[in-house]
């Protein structure tokens, strides 16, 4: 299951029209993929009055914040940009950092 849906990310992005839909839909599989391979984590583990709950990883907000500011930050700089390395936004890497460091996450 996807951790944003295509509406979800159509409305971040302001696009109101479908013929970008299949690139937007490999962007969105792109940046999940991204971000939960450089957190390396998978799951949120809390433990409330002793009882443990676990999360996935796509299931929370701040990730899904993430995976729309990816694809934002790909989809507006599409096409011809040269040899130049894209380094990720700002915000993308400190949430990236958050999973890595935090305890909360495995």
């Amino acid at each position: 299951m996807a951790a944003v849906t295509l509406d979800e990310v159509k409305l971040y992005l302001r696009v109101d029209y479908d013929e970008e839909d299949t690139t937007i839909a490999v962007l969105m599989e792109a940046a999940t993929a991204l971000i939960k391979e450089q957190a390396g984590k998978n799951k949120k583990v809390l433990s409330i009055d002793g009882e443990v709950v676990e999360s996935r990883l796509e299931d929370l907000p701040l990730f899904q914040t993430c995976v729309k500011q990816l694809v934002a930050h790909w989809f507006e700089r599409r096409g011809a940009q040269g040899l130049q390395q894209q380094s990720l936004p700002f915000s993308v890497d400190m949430i990236i950092d958050h999973f890595k460091l935090s305890y909360d996450y495995q």
